[in-house]
């Protein structure tokens, strides 16, 4: 299995989006953590549920200034 960890700082920019696709293209990841997503769970899951589909994600909300973590 291959696994990441990420910092995004947020998911909102497109250039992460382009950025995020062309590494998992390229790595073929099986298991992706994502940290500091500062959105909402059920927004970050929306999020990334919609570009790569198939895959499974479970996040966890992000509360005041404490990160949001995702995994996918």
């Amino acid at each position: 299995m291959i696994f990441t960890s990420l910092n995004l700082r947020g998911l909102g920019g497109s250039s992460k989006i382009t950025t995020l696709r062309r590494i998992f293209a390229l790595i073929h990841l099986d298991v992706v953590f994502i940290q500091e997503t500062m959105s909402e769970a059920w927004k970050a899951c929306q999020f990334f549920l919609n570009i790569f589909l198939g895959w499974e994600v479970s996040a966890i909300d992000a509360t005041g200034r404490s990160i949001g973590l995702l995994c996918i």
